[in-house]
């Protein structure tokens, strides 16, 4: 009767290592799965609000760049507009929050940018346009 329990306890450790090895090979394989489909689900939402928010702050700093020079009431209320505008920076704040809770990393976030700046079909100086901050 002894003499099964080393090959039962031999049987189990591998069929332990066995699972064990399949349950790491599923997960790597499984993460750029995910990943992947993450971006696709959210794709289009991201680059809305990437545009949304890149538009809103470059309003906003050109209305107050303009109040500066021109503090008269009609700057005043066009840069109380533009920072209403300023809320899709939120929502695409949040949305990059819930992103990353679902597992996308820094480089996927960049990535879907990049998607997002090109899906736009603007030329490399539009796309600096829309990023640059001067003073």
């Amino acid at each position: 009767m002894n003499s099964w329990r080393p090959w039962a306890l031999l049987r189990n450790s591998i069929i332990l290592s066995f699972g064990i090895a399949i349950g790491v090979l599923v997960a790597m394989l499984g993460s750029p799965i995910w990943q992947s489909a993450i971006m696709f689900a959210y794709e289009q939402d991201y680059q809305r609000l990437v545009y949304a928010c890149d538009s809103a702050m470059r309003e906003h700093w050109l209305a107050t760049a303009l109040t500066v020079d021109r503090p008269d009431s009609e700057s005043i209320s066009n840069l109380e507009m533009t920072e209403v505008a300023l809320f899709d920076c939120q929502d695409y704040d949040l949305l990059q929050k819930r992103l990353i809770q679902f597992g996308l990393t820094d480089n996927e976030l960049g990535i879907m940018r990049l998607r997002a700046i090109e899906s736009g079909g603007g030329s490399l100086s539009e796309v600096v346009g829309v990023h640059e901050i001067r003073d």
